[in-house]
């Protein structure tokens, strides 16, 4: 037999659990689940023995029976794993379950599979290139490094299967940043936790930041994944802060180099510099 997804023919046999399993993408094309015996009594003391179950139903998919395959119960297996695999995803981001990202992507999982998109791609990466593009639609504050680390993957592979959905869904520009002021104010709140003695740090990011997007939003001038971070760091010169731009990057994922280009784009746009404005302080903005 081919398999369903990848079209492989190699498989391996795993006898303790009864499944037969894809070697080239990990999909399980037979599985025989176990009997468990659970034992309780009914009014007349009599044993009542119940089959073990699959938890699937919890998706509203139909439960896989011993020894009745189908096309339909592969793939609802198949999607079962991809979609549990985005849940512990989100539940490591500490994402709410309330969160429309929780209903948009199992819903995308679904669409993507059946339109053979991840073809031979592993779960995790699969799990976090999905968790990645519908946080960006939602324009959440998360970056690709944070959602890679929970599975450990490359974030190069992340992000190419994260524009090759937004391809797929006609939304390629889901990855521009729209408002920097939220992602800028995280980044702000990390440096923090580790560095105690700037407490006024991410007041003055926050104000910086209301400033900066309101002077692009007027302008014909473009937002960078990058101008978050370089707000930091343009705070950082004004106050006079040893946060350098390669702790910036340690947590916003962002080169310190490309944040350094961003700073000073940003600020030839006010027509200063950072030397003009080192250790001035946040209210030198008002000149501006």
């Amino acid at each position: 037999m081919n398999c369903l997804e990848c079209q492989s023919k190699k498989f391996s046999f795993d006898e303790n659990l009864g499944e037969m399993i894809c070697v080239d993408c990990g999909l399980v094309m037979v599985t025989e689940p176990f009997e468990q015996g659970v034992y309780l009594q009914d009014n007349q003391g009599s044993i009542i023995r119940e089959r073990w179950s699959s938890n699937l139903h919890e998706m509203g998919l139909q439960t896989i029976k011993k020894k009745t395959i189908s096309f339909a119960q592969i793939e609802n297996k198949a999607v079962y794993k991809g979609v549990s695999m985005c849940r512990l995803l989100m539940a490591s981001l500490k994402i709410p379950r309330t969160s429309v990202v929780f209903t948009s992507v199992e819903e995308l999982y679904l669409s993507l599979y059946r339109r053979h998109t991840f073809t031979t791609i592993p779960l995790e990466d699969r799990a976090a290139a999905l968790v990645y593009y519908s946080l960006k639609n939602e324009a959440l504050p998360f970056t690709l490094k944070e959602v890679c680390a929970e599975f450990e993957c490359n974030k190069r592979l992340v992000f190419k299967l994260a524009r090759k959905i937004a391809k797929e869904e006609n939304n390629t520009g889901v990855f521009l940043i729209k408002e920097c002021r939220p992602f800028a104010e995280k980044y702000a709140m990390l440096l923090v936790e580790e560095l105690t003695h700037y407490p006024s740090y991410l007041r003055k990011v926050s104000q910086l930041s209301i400033y900066f997007d309101n002077l692009l939003s007027k302008s014909s001038e473009n937002i960078k994944p990058s101008t978050p971070a370089a707000y930091c760091s343009i705070v950082a010169t004004m106050e006079n802060m040893n946060i350098t731009n390669k702790k910036i990057e340690s947590v916003s994922g962002i080169g310190y180099d490309a944040i350094g280009r961003e700073a000073k784009r940003l600020l030839k746009i006010i027509n200063t510099n950072k030397k003009q404005i080192k250790g001035k302080g946040i209210e030198c903005l008002e000149k501006y």
